[in-house]
């Protein structure tokens, strides 16, 4: 179920104009500073 929740809060993410880039992350830190 948890995972559901993961996919639906990503696709969420993923329709925001430039989210689509969130699956490419790679949590290198950059974005954040």
């Amino acid at each position: 179920m948890a995972e559901e929740t993961r996919r639906t809060f990503l696709d969420e993410v993923a329709a925001i104009p430039g989210g689509e880039r969130l699956k490419t992350c790679i949590q290198c830190g950059t974005c954040g500073g």
